[in-house]
């Protein structure tokens, strides 16, 4: 879920720091992601200190080449030589996948499931027509501000609704996004790494930044018409001067008084597994399925039908420049796993 979430924060932000690129950077996130309702108490129980204190996050980017390292796992990335290197630290070894492999699983997975019926799924309404949805974006800046990292930054509150078109929230439910961003002055470490990260999505194939943030919003429709959201939310981003440098998410579900939560893959008229990220969207839809315990849809009904799905507080503790060699290198000594 760490992920899930860094993918929703890279999917609201990309872009907004303005920068111009051309040096090392180094940065330090911690993020911590809570679970609404049983799954969050479970996931509570069996993270461990992980799910009860956050992750640390350590990206590195030197020319051409970036390291992405959570606790005893990372990636470093070689724009140069076309390569990912998936690094255990504990066990000291790591693993090779070139872009053209990683490109030919991404066809594969954007392929049909092969272990689907190819039977189209079930329209999610009685009369057989997919559902359509309104997107409505919130954008405020608040004037609050907070020393994070050592910068003085300023809130922006964003909120994004999704409704079924024609009705309010709470009659056909729908979703709720809030986010709250402290922006800082622009960072030259972070452009040096969307820099980067547009580099890698030219040479993965996604054409541009935004061609990759395109294919991740459909790795994550569990929820319809969450490209519209982001699409909105986009469209209203002239709030976000700077870099973001810490960012709380809360994602609330509404079950609506006339909705009856159709499965996602109906209301999108795909098949599970058609796209990019299809893990994803079957997490996205068993917590969409999960009904709770008595005590949460009683506490649900008590707050108008609203129900927390997922918050997540991703916070930057350090940045800066000048990367050493060693930072985005394989250790010595470290073995290569073949498979």
């Amino acid at each position: 879920m760490r992920r899930v979430a860094g993918c929703l924060v890279f999917l609201l932000l990309v872009g907004l720091s303005a920068a111009p690129a051309g040096a090392d950077s180094a940065i330090t996130e911690k993020t911590r992601v809570t679970l609404g309702g049983a799954l969050g108490k479970m996931a509570g129980l069996l993270g461990g200190k992980r799910a009860r204190e956050g992750t640390i996050t350590e990206y590195h980017v030197r020319g051409d080449r970036m390291l992405e390292r959570h606790g005893d796992t990372g990636r470093l990335v070689d724009l140069a030589e076309e390569k990912i290197y998936d690094i255990d630290y504990r066990r000291r070894r790591y693993s090779v996948t070139t872009f053209a492999e990683f490109r030919r699983k991404m066809e594969r997975l954007d392929g049909p499931d092969p272990g689907g019926t190819g039977q189209e799924q079930p329209s999610p309404d009685d009369e057989g027509q997919a559902l359509e949805y309104e997107v409505e974006v919130q954008i405020d800046e608040t004037g609050r501000t907070e020393i994070i990292a050592g910068q003085e930054c300023r809130e922006v509150k964003t909120v994004v609704t999704l409704r079924q078109k024609g009705k309010s929230l709470e009659e056909g439910g729908g979703l709720v996004l809030s986010a709250g961003t402290w922006m800082g002055p622009e960072s030259q470490a972070f452009a040096e790494r969307l820099e980067f990260q547009r580099r890698m999505a030219e040479k993965l194939g996604f054409g541009d930044l935004e061609g990759m943030r395109k294919s991740m919003v459909s790795a994550m429709t569990a929820w319809p018409g969450m490209d519209q959201a982001m699409q909105a939310f986009r469209d209203k981003q002239a709030a976000f001067r700077g870099s973001p440098l810490r960012t709380e998410l809360t994602i609330e579900t509404v079950a609506g008084s006339e909705s009856a939560d159709p499965p996602a893959e109906a209301e999108t008229g795909e098949r599970p597994g058609a796209k990019l990220g299809g893990m994803l969207r079957g997490l996205g839809k068993r917590l969409r399925r999960s009904r709770g315990s008595e005590g949460e849809r009683a506490a649900a009904a008590d707050a108008g039908g609203k129900r927390v799905l997922m918050t997540s507080r991703t916070e930057v503790l350090s940045q800066g420049g000048e990367v050493a060699e060693s930072a985005v290198s394989i250790p010595e000594g470290f073995e290569r796993r073949r498979p």
